[in-house]
């Protein structure tokens, strides 16, 4: 009996003990406790850029700007603010983002984006040193964003556009572009400052287009501004662009070109309708098709974003 009872005393214990463990890994590991968390740990993405959801488990980045109030300090930043009340600048951890810290911190008027941090570990971060061309994550003291996640705000601005440093190699196709976004007019991305790859829109025609090397239209598709995830493979005539999980037409004259480069927002002020307007929540770029793990990356994000 004695020893019965001693079971029964280990099993109450130990099932105590992990639902324990088990409650304590759901909130270190989600944005609010019940959600699951965004981990992308198993893909390798060149460049990774997300406002307030962490991407890779063990990602910490320091701000190394000299001006900045967090400068020389470490910790799992995804974005650098400068607010108009008096241009100060800080960094944010994809918590702070959105637990009111931000809000806050910005006080009364607009917080603008500076520096998108890449979260891939390769320091391919997306950048604005002109005030007047950084996009918004506070606009007039209310944090912006899209169905309930926090998002970057992009208006008819002429060279508003964060870029990134030029890679340490040019990525020929295959590549894969991926975004969560809700855009009325201009593209969303860049692959480099010659448009050799961009998912996006195009103005006035309802088309979904993206670039690789040439034009690629995707026709009879409404463009609202709703949120939507982008997943867009590119390489050559096989190229495909997926919007919510539902593969487009066949896309029409896709040429060649690799991508050297992130710029996000105007891409060449050169030509009309290529300023993104509306928002931008997230972008991966890796330099490899990941055609075989499209399904699972996509629902991987969706279940963060609750897109549909």
């Amino acid at each position: 009996m004695k020893h019965i009872l001693l079971f029964f005393l280990f099993v109450i214990v130990f099932s105590t003990t992990v639902e324990g463990q088990l409650q304590m890994f759901l909130a270190q590991n989600t944005d609010d406790g019940l959600t699951p968390a965004l981990n992308l740990d198993s893909y390798t993405f060149e460049a990774a850029y997300a406002l307030d959801v962490l991407l890779y488990s063990s990602y910490t980045v320091t701000d190394t700007d000299a001006g900045s109030l967090t400068f020389n300090q470490t910790d799992t930043y995804t974005v650098r603010v400068r607010r108009s009340s008096d241009d100060a600048v800080r960094s944010f951890t994809h918590t702070e983002v959105s637990d009111g810290t931000l809000l806050t911190w910005v006080g009364t008027g607009n917080g603008f984006v500076e520096l998108w941090y890449d979260q891939s570990g390769n320091e391919y971060h997306a950048v604005q040193t002109d005030p007047t061309e950084q996009p918004k994550i506070v606009d007039a003291d209310t944090l912006v964003v899209d169905n309930g996640k926090t998002a970057t705000l992009w208006e008819d601005i002429v060279g508003q556009r964060l870029v990134s440093p030029v890679f340490d190699s040019t990525y020929e196709q295959p590549v894969t572009r991926i975004a969560v976004a809700g855009i009325t007019d201009g593209y969303i991305t860049d692959g480099s400052a010659s448009e050799r790859g961009v998912i996006g829109t195009r103005t006035g025609s309802a088309k979904y287009r993206i670039f690789a090397g040439s034009v690629a239209d995707y026709v009879n598709n409404e463009v609202d501004g709703s949120q939507e995830l982008w997943y867009g493979h590119f390489e050559g005539l096989v190229s495909d662009l997926n919007i919510n999980g539902v593969s487009l037409d066949t896309p029409r004259g896709v040429g060649s070109g690799g991508l050297n480069q992130v710029v996000i927002g105007e891409h060449r002020t050169a030509l009309n309708n290529t300023q993104s307007i509306g928002k931008i929540q997230m972008l991966l770029f890796s330099g490899n098709s990941l055609l075989a793990d499209k399904a699972d990356i996509e629902n991987i994000i969706n279940n963060i974003y609750s897109i549909y």
